[in-house]
């Protein structure tokens, strides 16, 4: 039986006196309400330089926000730096800009790297494809205005957990063809890679987590509409048969996660296709946590490394 991390089991007997309830036993709404309230185990914010919210107008005319974390005290006209994309998690269904805001003020003070964050549209009110959607219209705005952002278009990182792994992979591997822009490496934190549920981690994940296979089927079904096509690579990256070999990629996967064998089936078949990968699995851990890192030491561990990654790797 897998030992549990100390800090984790502290955090699962905090979720199972509370009730043991998921965001599957609340409507959306209050599943929203409780995900961006809950906020006991996230980082504490560090100071950044500058912060602001940008308005963008997807191709569809709606606005969304993208937050722009600008760590460097002084930045010349001609200083264009590498910059980090980040797609925040919450199974396309929660989650904000302010839910992962602690996570990028810590990457962004410590790598000194610019980050934006895109707060795209959520489901079940705007289910697949239009939160990769407005992510692509976001990297089309980033990409024509890299003069105003002081960064150099060819110098991305992509960095998402979760669901936004789930983006972040796929943006970097099937849409990274655009002259306009350039993405070198992906951080993916637990990524969902596939919406075929029938790894072995969905059946011992099945229910008593924060985030379980009941959780997850909860996620999915709002996502994805009827008669969608659950192999289609823009949903589901661990079928995509065009893996982008230039991609340099940090993978972490968690045992105790439903999603853990589809993230280690992917590292698998990215090195397979001769990417570098630098990956990490912890057995004795849950989903989310970069989102708990505050009460899981091993999140802040982690975003730490990936950290050291993005220095190592920027071009």
């Amino acid at each position: 039986m897998t030992k549990i991390d100390k800090d984790t089991q502290n955090l699962l007997d905090i979720f199972k006196a509370n009730g043991g309830k998921s965001f599957e036993a609340l409507s959306v709404k209050k599943s929203r309400e409780a995900y961006l309230q809950n906020d006991s185990a996230r980082l504490d914010k560090v100071s950044i330089q500058t912060i602001y919210d940008q308005e963008i107008t997807t191709k569809d005319q709606y606005k969304i926000k993208l937050r722009i974390y600008e760590p460097r005290e002084e930045v010349s006209k001609n200083n264009q730096s590498a910059a980090i994309i980040f797609i925040h998690g919450g199974g396309w269904v929660v989650g904000n800009l302010e839910t992962h805001d602690s996570i990028c003020r810590m990457v962004s003070k410590q790598t000194n790297l610019p980050i934006i964050a895109i707060d795209y549209r959520l489901a079940p009110e705007f289910p697949f494809p239009c939160a990769l959607s407005d992510c692509l219209d976001s990297l089309k705005f980033i990409a024509e205005n890299t003069h105003t952002l002081k960064i150099n278009p060819n110098k991305l990182i992509i960095m998402g957990d979760s669901a936004g792994g789930n983006l972040a992979t796929v943006i970097a591997h099937q849409f990274n063809q655009m002259p306009t822009y350039t993405i070198t490496s992906e951080i993916l934190f637990y990524p969902v890679t596939t919406m075929i549920t029938d790894n072995a981690s969905y059946q011992r994940i099945a229910e008593g987590y924060p985030l379980s296979a009941q959780t997850m089927h909860w996620f999915i079904n709002k996502y994805v509409t009827d008669n969608t096509d659950l192999y289609n690579p823009q949903l589901s990256p661990l079928y995509n048969e065009e893996i982008n070999n230039a991609i340099k990629s940090f993978i972490v996967t968690a045992g105790l996660d439903p999603l853990c064998d589809e993230g280690v089936l992917y590292a698998k078949k990215l090195i397979c296709n001769g990417n570098y990968v630098e990956f990490h699995h912890l057995p004795n851990t849950i989903h989310g946590i970069i989102t708990t890192a505050k009460a899981i030491n091993l999140g802040k561990q982690y975003l730490s490394r990936a950290c050291d990654f993005i220095l190592e790797h920027q071009q």
